[in-house]
């Protein structure tokens, strides 16, 4: 049977002049909007959606999202797909999300439409449209109703979304499992170089149990006393994969990195060791992740790696985020597509002491080795699933063969073997 994803569904998006200025997201309120910033590849990221208010979201009701809607992206990075698992408030989305929804349900399993929009198929039909198009990115209504889809029986749909959708569970803890840890350690870090209540030599907070403070000039805030104020090219040599109009200062190799959430690293290395990754521009311009294993470079992406003997790349990683979040956020350069340049990074100021620097590396250390164990674990679970979505569609691989292929592997923890 053949599915008409723009004829046989519900599809709508945001009426072109009822879009919403920057100014019209609220810091808070009732009603949420998703963006195409918060629309993730394979899911939602409520942390940061936006708020606005109750006259805006009931405007549109056609829009009013509900729970197993799908979004698409439209703009920009287009063909992202989301699904609704949950609505804790009142949501809608923005002018570059699609909503589409499930009105056959005896015909057509909602989490199978799901697993087909994040397979490979509907990557070459986005792929296909691309290249009709402009150099802006647009995916238009009228592209969707070009899109059939053979699919089974609804009780085999239901199999299949089954076997992928228990993947996926595993994937979302893994990723929740990550984001705690990045959360538990941005924490120690604000508590220890932000509120500057690191442990003092009875173990206390620092400042909150009266450590003495100094004004810095540099720093526009007080320091404790007997700190240092550096700079990140004291301890970083800082390059990116080209030399270009970002300053660059050494030719790399175009190839590999470009600090989208679906980064790949290269068999062919050309730097080894540790390094703090930085997107350059675009749409995930300033973006930022650690690395401790050799990796080759792309054109746009900023590579920071020790210089000196000194090693406070961790130490640096967190300062970077805190720093890029609240100075450059999204770009303090450009218009349309923002970037970052050299100086953006190279310049930037923090305080230093090293003993307790070195403190606060023996714990992250740790915790930045259980983020990666975890991340490849991740890498190796989603290349299974896209590998088994077009396999169990095109009946190359049985439900049944997968199920016990994947329930052997989970019982002996070795890897899946494809093929």
């Amino acid at each position: 049977m053949k599915i008409n994803i723009g004829n046989d569904l519900y599809l709508k998006g945001r009426i072109g002049w009822k879009g919403l200025s920057k100014d019209e997201y609220l810091s808070d309120s009732n009603y949420r909007i998703i963006n195409g910033y918060s629309l993730k590849e394979g899911y939602i990221d409520w942390e940061i959606a936006g708020f606005i208010s109750k006259e805006r979201y009931e405007e549109s009701p056609e829009i009013m999202l509900k729970v197993n809607d799908i979004l698409i992206s439209k703009d920009g990075t287009i063909g992202k797909v989301g699904i609704v698992r949950d609505l804790i408030s009142p949501t809608t989305v923005a002018s570059g999300i699609f909503v589409l929804r499930n009105i056959i349900e005896d015909k057509l399993d909602t989490e199978y439409l799901f697993q087909y929009l994040k397979s490979s198929y509907f990557k070459s039909f986005i792929n296909s449209v691309k290249a009709e198009g402009s150099t802006i990115n647009h995916l238009y209504q009228r592209d969707l109703i070009r899109l059939e889809i053979d699919v089974p029986k609804i009780d085999l749909q239901r199999k299949i979304s089954k076997v992928l959708s228990d993947l996926d569970t595993k994937i979302e803890l893994n990723n929740r499992i990550n984001r705690e840890l990045e959360a538990m350690a941005k924490t120690l870090y604000d508590y220890w170089f932000v509120q500057f209540d690191f442990p003092n030599e009875q173990g206390k907070p620092y400042k909150s149990s009266g450590g003495k403070m100094v004004y810095n000039k540099e720093l526009k805030r007080e320091i404790p006393l007997g700190w240092e104020v550096k700079k990140i090219e004291n301890f970083c040599r800082i390059f990116t994969g080209k030399k270009d109009v970002n300053q660059a200062l050494e030719v790399g190799r175009y190839k590999f990195y470009s600090c989208s959430p679906n980064y790949k690293f290269s068999n062919d290395k050309l730097y080894e060791g540790k390094a703090i990754l930085i997107s350059g521009n675009g749409s995930y311009t300033g973006r930022t992740i650690f690395v401790d294993e050799g990796f080759d470079l792309y054109q746009r992406t900023y590579a920071c790696i020790n210089k000196t003997e000194t090693d406070i790349l961790p130490y640096l990683y967190y300062s970077i985020l805190r720093f890029l979040s609240l100075k450059i956020g999204g770009g303090t350069h450009g218009s349309a597509i923002p970037y970052i340049v050299y100086d953006d990074i190279a310049k930037e100021v923090f305080s230093y002491k090293i003993e307790v620097i070195s403190t606060f590396q023996e714990i992250i250390y740790p915790i930045l080795r259980q983020i990666k164990n975890t991340d490849n674990q991740t890498i190796k679970l989603t290349e299974l699933r896209d590998w088994l979505l077009p396999m169990l569609m095109n009946g190359q691989v049985t439900v049944k063969e997968a199920e016990e292929s994947l329930s052997m592997a989970a019982e002996s923890n070795v890897e899946y073997k494809k093929g």
